[in-house]
């Protein structure tokens, strides 16, 4: 392994630029503000990752960089939470994804002085992983909420990639080279993946065959293509310069009016959507439902049960179940938002279902 010596001149000079884009990042948006504060978590948790990789946590000056990064990411993480639309802001805010990050985050501070720099460095990779789940289901009117990887999921790749890559531009040596070659790659290979599944990137004849559309915004081709070709040897300063072009390509992404069209949350028959993931209020079960107009079905993690069931109004619905020799039946009783979505069933036999 070499190890790097920065002059302590080298090292004020990288911390204040760093410092400022820190700044910079952390400027209002006008549009696409819940993909730009994404991005802007992927960034800080590269910052935050390479400087542990690469720099250590001896100087001081890297430890508040490291600090102030999270603590960006957090309010990042908060930020684009906020935005978040149905069916998206129910499924998280149930599941207590976000929250829970945003406090793993925020905890960093309290627990690294007792973790060794290796403990240091997984427990911020691990955030990344964690936030990254967070954007590899979809939904559709005929599926529901689903396993699909989208946009979300690539922008938050790009930024975190650019900021390791940044990082590792402003460090000297053959390691921070290695480093800077596997980050710039991988940011490369983040912008093909939301090129190919946006509906604004790459066209359906240039995308594998089998390879699937999204209804989300990445920004086009040519909108991407203003990026200068990264390389392993790129300066910092080129990193510095383009960070602002990153963040204008990603407030300018959308889509034409309709251009969704069937995938936005709405009611079927003029009844209300049950589709998607259901949590129960016992055994932390959770239930996965199909419906199809007034009919439904559904499958439980941990059990063989299967279920059938139809509406008896617009609120109010009747199931029968099976879970090898017990059976049952209950009704059940809609909440319901203004999009037509079905948040909580309330049964007939006490339990409560949320999303």
């Amino acid at each position: 392994m070499i190890h790097t010596r920065l002059s302590r001149k080298k090292v004020w000079a990288t911390t204040l630029m760093i410092l400022l884009l820190l700044f910079l990042a952390s400027r209002p948006v006008m549009a696409n503000e819940a993909q730009y504060h994404i991005l802007c978590v992927g960034i800080n948790l590269g910052w935050a990752e390479a400087t542990l990789q690469l720099q250590g946590d001896t100087v001081s000056q890297h430890v508040r960089l490291v600090a102030d990064s999270l603590e960006r990411a957090a309010q990042h993480v908060q930020a684009s939470a906020s935005l978040f639309g149905e069916p998206y802001r129910t499924e998280l805010a149930n599941s207590h994804t976000l929250e829970r990050l945003i406090i793993k985050i925020r905890d960093y501070a309290r627990r690294a002085p007792r973790f060794s720099l290796n403990e240091k460095q997984g427990y911020v990779s691990k955030l990344y992983g964690h936030y990254r789940q967070s954007f590899q289901t979809t939904y559709d009117n005929i599926q529901g909420m689903h396993y699909q990887t989208n946009c979300d999921l690539f922008l938050l790749d790009t930024g975190y990639h650019f900021g390791r890559a940044q990082i590792a531009a402003g460090v000297q040596g053959n390691r921070a080279r290695t480093y800077q070659n596997g980050a710039v790659f991988s940011m490369k290979a983040s912008i093909r993946n939301g090129l190919t599944v946006a509906l604004d990137g790459y066209s359906r004849d240039r995308i594998p065959i089998g390879s699937k559309k999204v209804c989300c915004a990445f920004g086009t081709e040519r909108e991407w293509g203003r990026l200068p070709n990264f390389q392993r040897n790129s300066p910092f300063t080129l990193f510095a310069s383009n960070l602002s072009v990153i963040q204008m390509i990603v407030r300018n992404a959308r889509l034409a009016p309709g251009a969704c069209a069937g995938s936005e949350p709405k009611s079927r028959h003029g009844l209300p959507d049950l589709s998607g993931t259901w949590r129960a209020s016992v055994e932390n079960l959770v239930y996965q439902v199909n419906q199809d107009g007034e009919a439904f079905t559904w499958s439980v993690n941990r059990y063989s049960e299967t279920a059938s069931g139809r509406f008896v109004d617009s609120t109010t619905i009747t199931v029968n179940w099976r879970r090898g020799a017990i059976s049952g039946s209950a009704t059940g009783k809609l909440v319901v938002n203004s999009a037509g979505r079905a948040t909580q069933i309330r049964w007939s036999n006490g339990v409560n279902w949320n999303r």
